[in-house]
């Protein structure tokens, strides 16, 4: 790989962490009230809180009162980033998604 390419290459990953942890991180936060919570990915979370107990992942909402449109099998593989905080998770499939990208 051509050495301008690599540091390219690096300094997007950096970038890409670094808007992670300032922003995705900060959207997705619940302790700072429903004005600042500005993310979906908790629909999800919520969808995947209701599958493993037993409801449908239909009628679950997130706290902004969004309701769950997705696959089930999406539910059901969220499941490991419940043990997470919610901004610790949220960052995480931020990650997920730029390394698939």
């Amino acid at each position: 790989m051509v050495p301008t390419r690599r540091l390219l290459l690096v300094l997007l990953a950096a970038a890409a962490l670094v808007f992670g942890l300032r922003d995705v991180r900060q959207r997705a936060r619940l302790d700072r009230g429903l004005s600042h919570h500005r993310t979906d990915f908790t629909v999800y979370t919520a969808a995947s809180e209701a599958v493993w107990s037993g409801e449908d992942p239909y009628e679950a909402r997130s706290p902004r009162g969004w309701r769950y449109v997705y696959p089930p099998l999406l539910a059901i593989l969220f499941r490991p980033l419940l043990e997470l905080p919610v901004e610790d998770a949220a960052f995480l499939w931020y990650l997920l998604s730029v390394g698939a990208l």
